[in-house]
Formats: structure tokens, sequence, C-alpha cells
């Protein structure tokens, strides 16, 4: 069987070392750009110190290991960032990401873009919300995985590259960072483990769908094994559950009560949050992990 050479931007973060995990025991050799050169190389693995402004060193690197797949996982920002955010992002990430595409353009390679079911689609009336529905972001984030998405479909359209866009909803597991600036669950857990005050802004109403790492980096592996292209995947549980519910979850699992503090509600949050998963499903044979095992399995690892 042929290998396939994949490289992944982004390929230290929480999504792209969990991917990172699954593909090197499937037959794929893989290359991830690193922020710093302290990662140490290791069989089907390979580091490389470059960064996604560095567009001719990468558009090199793909040439050099012929590779056939590229996972872009990269993004700086977070849902409540600011224009000056994106104003940076759109020089650091998203032009250069335009021009590695015309770089690469002629090239039959699959670009796996990961964007986001969380906040693409904005407030919808249709809940679940499947793929086809029109993306009115609310946020900066939302707006740069808009543009990205735009010009995979206008490259894809007029030239070799073609493209997989991945929209999660929310992913959770042990490797996310628990600093508070973004995952949900991650955060809670930290925070009612150490006795510190969970900040809700609003009334905890706000319903979202979440998702295992495991989870949403096994259905990715096996999109990309059947080299599934031009085509958006939502991938998340198709169940909805409030920030109240979630921490009743966790408060019953870690047997911890939480000191719940509550601030203004943000007009960047969407309300709700469900992606329909059908189109998934039809593709692959996919079931969620239910939001209870999912958190159980996380405190485990870290406790």
């Amino acid at each position: 069987m042929k290998v396939n050479n994949t490289l992944i931007l982004g390929g230290t973060g929480f999504i792209g070392s969990a991917l990172t995990k699954i593909l090197k025991n499937e037959n794929h050799y893989l290359h991830l750009t690193v922020r710093d050169g302290k990662y140490s190389d290791e069989p089907n693995i390979k580091h490389h110190n470059i960064s996604i402004k560095a567009v001719d060193a990468l558009a090199d690197l793909i040439e050099n290991e012929d590779i056939s797949t590229i996972i872009h996982c990269a993004s700086n920002l977070i849902p409540s960032s600011q224009f000056v955010d994106f104003y940076a992002e759109n020089e650091n990430l998203i032009l250069p990401t335009i021009s590695l595409l015309d770089k690469i353009k002629n090239k039959e390679i699959l670009y796996v873009y990961f964007s986001s079911g969380g906040v693409i689609y904005g407030n919808h009336a249709n809940i679940p919300t499947n793929e086809t529905a029109p993306l009115n972001p609310l946020s900066y984030y939302g707006l740069s995985k808009k543009i990205i998405e735009g010009y995979l479909h206008f490259y894809s359209s007029n030239f070799k590259i073609n493209h997989l866009i991945i929209r999660p909803s929310n992913p959770y597991g042990s490797d996310q960072h628990k600093d508070g600036v973004q995952g949900f669950i991650a955060t809670v857990l930290h925070k009612i483990i150490n006795g510190m005050p969970i900040e809700i802004w609003g009334d905890g109403s706000i319903i979202r769908d979440y998702i295992t790492i495991d989870d949403l980096a096994w259905a990715t592996k096996e999109l990309i094994n059947k080299r599934v292209q031009n085509e958006t995947f939502n991938i998340g549980s198709g169940d909805g559950h409030s920030l109240l519910d979630v921490i009743n979850v966790i408060s019953n699992i870690t047997s911890l009560t939480p000191n719940l503090t509550f601030s203004s509600a943000r007009n960047i949050d969407v309300k709700t949050v469900i992606l329909d998963i059908k189109k998934l499903q039809g593709e692959i044979n996919f079931i969620a992990t239910p939001l209870v095992d999912g958190i159980r399995n996380f405190y485990q690892k870290i406790s």
C-alpha cells in the first residue's frame, strides 16, 4: 500500500496532536509544522520548524516530500477575538494560506481544513443545522473560517486542488489547555477541581454540541482514508447541552460543588449550536460518545 505523505499545519496543537496519534498508525508518514524546534522526530513523524507565513519554504517541503494531503489545523483566534486580533490573523494566517493555495494549485493535493461548526453558522433558525445552511458568523473567529472556506471552494473549482472541510462542534479532551481561553468543559473541570470560580456569560442557557477529541480525530481519519473530497462535513454529537447542564454533569461526576459567577451575555455568542450529522453518518459509521461518558473518561485521565 502506498504511504500517504501528510503535512499537518499546526500539528502539535490540540486537534493536530490527536490527528497525529491516530494517523501515524494508518499508513501515513506525517510532517508536522511546529512553533519551535524542541520536538523530537519518531518513526513516521518528522517535525519542521516552519511558520505558515513561510510560504515558499512550505511549498518546497510539499514538493520535496511528495505531500499528497495537507491538514490545516492552525489558527490563532478564539470566538472572543477582536478586530485587532483578526487584523493580525489576516496577515499571519489567512493571506499566507491563500498564497500557499496558489503555490500548489496545480498539484493534485487533498487540502483538509478545520473550520468551525460552533460559530460559522451564527444564530440559525433550523436546529440542528446542516452543511447547506447559510454562513452568518457573529465573531471575527467565524469570519476567518468563512473566508478560508471560500478560497478553498474557489481553488477546488478552478484548479487541481481538492478540499475536505471539517466543521467540528466543541471538541474536548485531556490534552486541552485549561487556561479558560477556549474549551468550556476543560476549563470547568480544571476550575471545579481546584475550587476556582467559574464565570458564566449570560444565564447559562446557551446550548452547545460537544464532541470528544478522539471521536473528532477518528471521524476525520476515516474521511481522509476514504479520500472523500470536495465535500463539507459537520462533525459533532448531534445533541445539545446548556452550559448549566454541562456543569451539573461535571459536578455529579466529580462530587464537587461549583462556585459560579454570572456576567452579562456577549453578542458574539451563538445562542444554540447543534450540528446535523446525518451527512457524516451517511459516509462513515459514526456514533458519538455520550457527554456523560466523555466527561467521565476525561476526568479519570486527569485526576
